[in-house]
């Protein structure tokens, strides 16, 4: 369990299939399990730690794939208030403003070079 309460746990559902769920006191969410595939590779064993979450959210687990191969990976929680990043109205707004303003002064130095 981690500071926000959230506990992570290794279970083994009805159907026999083995995962890692997490619960908040709200219900239980599936992170994924066995029967589930992994960047496109069929899970054998999951392997999950005690001390497999942190205050982050994030977990760490060992997977062993059907082909015997193995890996440690890293989960991120998907989070609700996602991290500001520069956007690209935000940029299409810049250029839009340019062009008027360009159109602008073009426009004005046309009339000014007419009337003369």
């Amino acid at each position: 369990m981690n500071a926000d309460g959230t506990l992570a746990f290794f279970g083994i559902q009805d159907t026999g299939e083995t995962g890692i769920f997490t619960s908040n006191g709200n219900g239980v969410d599936k992170v994924f399990n066995s029967t589930d595939l992994i960047f496109g590779l069929p899970i054998e064993h999951i392997s999950f730690s005690s001390h497999g979450l942190n205050d982050k959210g994030q977990m760490t687990f060992r997977v062993i794939f059907s082909d015997d191969s193995s890996a440690i990976y890293r989960a991120d929680p998907i989070t609700a208030n996602p991290i500001p990043e520069p956007s690209t109205l935000i940029l299409f707004s810049i250029a839009a403003v340019s062009l008027l303003v360009r159109s602008w002064r073009c426009r004005k130095q046309t009339a000014s070079t007419t009337n003369r």
